[in-house]
């Protein structure tokens, strides 16, 4: 007669001795601990990559509605000058400056011209580097003042130039190169503060140097 066998079931880890290798509690609060952390060093940097392109898209809307409202205003007619008035003060949207303003229209005036154009010194957006005649490099001039001027986009405008603009198209390629073959264009060249703001490093370098210049002349 046959007998039923039971098939024999795993067989039971042995017991853990005393000092056998292992995690200990203090090693698993410290393995929580670090994994907590490093958790939040990604949250906190998802967060900032975050707040930042958020600031870069507002910023860009911010430009392009600059943008086209300097369009709007390019096409803005002298008839909308005060009575009485005979010139009027035009700049782009995208300078910042402290140029003073009295001067400058007294100049205009003394000037005679139709239009008079604020001019600031040329700084190389590079390093320049200088060369001996038997070309050995001997210095090295980082972003130097060059000897020309370049037109910093802020104008005085005779109530008689309206006459001289083109119905479409832009001054600077039409108006300004014809008065200045009729010698009826001046120049006013200014060392004031002067910065063009054309993109988002821009910004943040403008705001620092104002910032600085605030603190010099309050510090003075």
């Amino acid at each position: 007669m046959r007998r039923a066998h039971r098939r024999p079931g795993p067989t039971p880890p042995p017991p853990r001795r005393a000092g056998a290798p292992g995690f200990t509690m203090m090693e698993l609060l410290v393995a929580v601990g670090v994994i907590s952390l490093v958790l939040l060093g990604i949250v906190g940097v998802f967060l900032v990559s975050y707040t930042n392109v958020d600031h870069g898209g507002r910023v860009s809307r911010a430009t392009t509605y600059a943008h086209q409202k300097m369009e709007e205003l390019r096409n803005t007619s002298f008839g909308l000058l005060a009575s009485g008035e005979d010139v009027c003060l035009a700049t782009n949207g995208d300078v910042v400056t402290n140029v003073r303003l009295k001067p400058l229209v007294q100049a205009h005036r003394q000037l005679g011209c139709l239009a008079t154009v604020v001019l600031a010194p040329f700084i190389s957006p590079y390093g320049i580097v200088e060369v001996d005649p038997e070309d050995h490099i001997i210095a090295f001039h980082e972003k130097p003042e060059l000897p020309y001027w370049m037109n910093a986009g802020i104008y005085v405008l005779s109530r008689e130039l309206e006459r001289t603009l083109p119905e479409q198209g832009d001054h600077e390629d039409s108006t300004f190169p014809q008065l200045a073959l009729e010698r009826r264009l001046g120049a006013y060249k200014s060392r004031a503060y002067w910065r063009s703001v054309d993109t988002v490093k821009d910004i943040s370098e403008v705001a620092k140097e104002l910032e600085k210049r605030l603190m010099t002349g309050f510090l003075a």
